[in-house]
């Protein structure tokens, strides 16, 4: 599983919109957007195309109240 997996099913998880979720990371819900999947026509596609910084890993973790290191691990569960 990629890291935009993980973190749209993470963020789900906690029952945390898009825009919970970037402000408890000091992000853009529009750069939330970008980093998750989406499966609706026309619309933007998550890829490797978007890889965020370590920065921005802790930034994500910290919000989603866990460790980087659980983000990543849960990135890499199922591939």
């Amino acid at each position: 599983m990629e890291i935009a997996v993980a973190l749209k099913r993470l963020r789900e998880a906690r029952g945390l919109t898009q825009t919970e979720l970037a402000e408890r990371a000091g992000l853009s819900q529009g750069y939330i957007a970008k980093l998750e999947p989406t499966n609706r026509p026309g619309q933007y596609k998550a890829s490797h195309q978007t890889n965020p910084s370590l920065a921005v890993l802790t930034q994500l973790a910290l919000g989603l109240g866990i460790s980087v290191e659980h983000l990543l691990r849960e990135s890499r569960r199922s591939e």
